[in-house]
């Protein structure tokens, strides 16, 4: 028998704003998404340091991620219990550029392993479990857009199969400044939450 899903919490972050639950709750002036991020970083009072090291792609993942569980109760869950399943378009391509630039010049040849280990698209996954302790499933899937019945059909397989009993997913991307974070936290059913289905889903990622 399947098991009834609710999305407890879900956040936004486009076009220097962010939404909790399809409510503006942070909008800035700033157009430059490294000024916009430390912003909310400040806003949302996170006093997490290690933010500032991270690139962008992380940055932007985090701050949504901490937003959807802070607004979800996941008190009574075992981060063992707790799975993370992201999508995005760019993978770390922000930083691989970076990366590249680094090694190009051989007269100045400096590549940085604080750079070369953001060149993963599934880093900004283990920066969010790393920051809340999350220790269940941590998949990381890179595809042209945001396939939303993939989504629903692969964390509705994981509770099915007994390994998570809550799970933040999304589609997380950043390319060249264009960014966009779209998380939310499925847990068992309640009537207090919305049903988790791709209809309610896409209705979630369409809020401007």
């Amino acid at each position: 028998m399947s098991k009834e899903l609710s999305i407890l919490a879900h956040s936004v972050v486009r076009n220097s704003s962010i939404s909790i639950n399809g409510e503006k709750d942070f909008t800035s002036s700033e157009q430059d998404f490294k000024t916009f991020i430390k912003e909310a970083y400040r806003n949302y009072d996170l006093k997490y340091p290690k933010f500032f090291k991270m690139d962008s792609l992380c940055k932007l993942a985090v701050i949504g991620a901490e937003i959807a569980i802070e607004n979800s109760d996941l008190a009574e869950i075992s981060n063992d219990r707790i799975g993370i399943v992201l999508m995005n378009r760019a993978s770390s391509l922000e930083t691989d550029r970076e990366h590249q630039h680094s090694i190009d010049d051989r007269e100045n040849y400096f590549p940085s392993p604080s750079t070369f280990v953001y060149t993963l698209a599934n880093i900004m996954a283990g920066e969010i479990a790393i920051r809340h302790e999350f220790q269940g499933e941590n998949m990381c899937f890179v595809l042209s857009e945001f396939d939303i019945d993939l989504m629903q059909q692969y964390v509705s397989n994981l509770f099915e199969s007994g390994k998570i009993d809550a799970c933040l997913c999304g589609w997380v991307d950043f390319d060249d400044s264009n960014y966009e974070s779209v998380q939310y936290i499925v847990g068992e059913n309640s009537s207090k939450n919305i049903t988790f289905d791709v209809c309610t889903t896409k209705e979630i990622y369409n809020v401007k």
